[in-house]
């Protein structure tokens, strides 16, 4: 900031940060010529009275510099065409601030605000519109005045309705309202031809407009399980006929299962019995899957972490369009798991693989022949892969497989107070140990691999299965990202006819 002041007339364009000297600070405002400030995590209470000295500037940005009233200086600069007061407690917008005329772009988010003017419908040149973070419960009807307006961001208030107006804003191409309290958006939004992206998650939704199904909206972001509001999206399996029954699958521990007595033990002893059918009702018949010995490829169909697979034809290897191959995380030999399970075919091979850890496109093929007909399918690997990071060819192991059973990592919502997290984490010791599992919980800090599915396939999460999961290995040298778990899921009905055909793979890392 020194060397600007030495040359005022020179400075157009100017960032400070971390400023702690407020008076020293206040002769920006000699800075005639300044077209662009951006000043972050500064005491700037003496250059705020001082902001009306600088008729040039366009552009405006106060991050984090505890401003709790509007400046009435800011209403003076005329020329302002982008103005970002945020995170610094901003408690109110006047009036007055129509008389920003000029303004593009306006972002006041992270701050205290509770209501926004009337007069912000005369800002009609403004394109970009940002209060996330506030306390707004309601907008102006105003708002549809705006008819630049092409980004609007309300994420994290307290709304409780859309203004029908908003049905007036043509060229908006992005709303984002997540995290507010809204049971519905109104009808008008099907006049927003424009609408490109329309973010509504984490709202208590009781119903939608159906249009929006119709509209032609490249990206919808909400809930799996709230979609139905607006449009179908029941999942639809193929034409394949069941193999067996749902209620015969049993993914679920039950009565007869040997984890029922011990799970209702736990609870009983360590006080809580009244949770008991929530967490049996959660509690999953999983397989824990270990890597044992290295495999030397003597027995084909052997089940397999990591190395090559068995196939019946080198043609089924997936590769991408450059003839690459993909990554070969597994292989299951199904007879070795009859007798732990009732939800996998019989007998038979699957084999897992992805194109890579960012795509995450997923393919599992099922070999329903005579496993010892199979050939170890090799490749040079490394630069022959689609991601060399991921070569997991050089240390194959073998594998022993255990009846297991599996409990969300984080308590049920029912169980988020008082003693209740302890109590579950104790009930929990039943089902930790081991890094592959077969329909067992992944740990995330987001959406689900359930939901992740739902979201892009269809269905309710509740009806996806996880087929399979592996983690960090140090021995076949599985390390995903930052020793993350990949997750395979199944719709229940594919699982049903032992179609693996639309298998969804999703990455969960800290």
């Amino acid at each position: 900031m020194e060397e600007a002041l030495r040359t005022p007339e020179m400075v157009v364009r100017l960032r400070i940060y971390r400023h702690t000297d407020p008076a020293a600070l206040a002769r920006v405002a000699e800075l005639k010529n300044l077209q662009s400030l951006s000043i972050s995590l500064a005491d700037v209470s003496q250059l705020l009275p001082r902001l009306d000295k600088m008729k040039n500037l366009q552009i405006l940005h106060l991050q984090a510099c505890n401003i709790p009233t509007f400046p009435e200086s800011i209403l003076s600069l005329s020329n302002l065409r982008s103005l970002s007061i945020g995170n610094s407690s901003l408690g109110a917008l006047p009036e007055k601030i129509s008389g920003l005329d000029k303004l593009e772009e306006l972002s006041l988010s992270q701050n205290s605000l509770e209501r926004i003017p009337q007069s912000i419908g005369r800002l009609t040149q403004l394109q970009r519109l940002g209060l996330s973070y506030n306390k707004l419960e309601e907008l102006p009807e105003s708002l549809g005045n705006l008819g630049a307006l092409v980004w609007l961001f309300l994420d994290v208030n307290r709304l409780r309705q859309v203004p029908e107006s908003i049905g007036e804003l043509a060229r908006l191409k992005s709303l984002s309202l997540n995290c507010n309290d809204l049971r519905t958006i109104p009808e008008s939004i099907c006049r927003l031809t424009s609408l490109e992206r329309l973010s509504i998650e984490r709202n208590p939704l009781e119903s939608l407009p159906g249009c929006l199904s119709t509209m032609g909206i490249e990206t919808i972001s909400i809930e799996a399980e709230k979609r139905p509001l607006f449009m179908d999206w029941t999942y639809q399996p193929s034409d394949q006929p069941p193999r067996i029954a749902l209620t015969d699958m049993k993914l679920f521990v039950e009565p007869a299962s040997p984890f029922h007595a011990p799970l209702l033990a736990a609870t009983e002893s360590y006080g809580a019995g009244e949770f008991a059918p929530l967490i049996l009702g959660l509690a999953r018949e999983a397989v824990r899957i270990d890597s044992t010995v290295p495999d030397d490829y003597s027995r084909p169909g052997n089940s397999r972490l990591g190395g090559f697979p068995d196939l019946s034809d080198s043609e089924l290897f997936p590769r991408d369009e450059e003839g690459r191959y993909w990554i070969f995380l597994a292989q299951l030999n199904l007879e070795d798991l009859a007798s732990l399970n009732t939800y996998l075919p019989r007998a038979g091979l699957l084999s897992f693989f992805i194109e890579s850890t960012e795509s995450l496109k997923a393919r599992v093929l099922f070999f329903e022949g005579d496993v010892r007909e199979l050939k170890t399918i090799r490749h040079a690997g490394g630069e022959a892969m689609t991601d060399d990071t991921d070569d997991y060819t050089q240390s194959p192991y073998g594998v022993k497989f255990q009846r297991f059973v599996s409990l969300p990592h984080c308590p049920p919502e029912e169980m988020e107070s008082g003693e209740a997290p302890d109590t579950y984490e104790k009930i929990r010791e039943l089902s930790k140990g081991g890094d592959h599992y077969i329909n067992g919980y992944t740990f995330t800090q987001h959406e689900s691999p359930q939901e992740q599915a739902a979201n892009e396939l269809r269905g309710k999460p509740e009806e996806w299965v996880p087929l399979l999961q592996l983690g960090w290995d140090d021995k076949v040298g599985f390390c995903f990202w930052d020793a993350g778990t990949v997750t395979f899921t199944i719709h229940r009905e594919d699982l049903r006819r032992g179609d693996f055909s639309r298998v969804h793979a999703s990455l969960e890392t800290s």
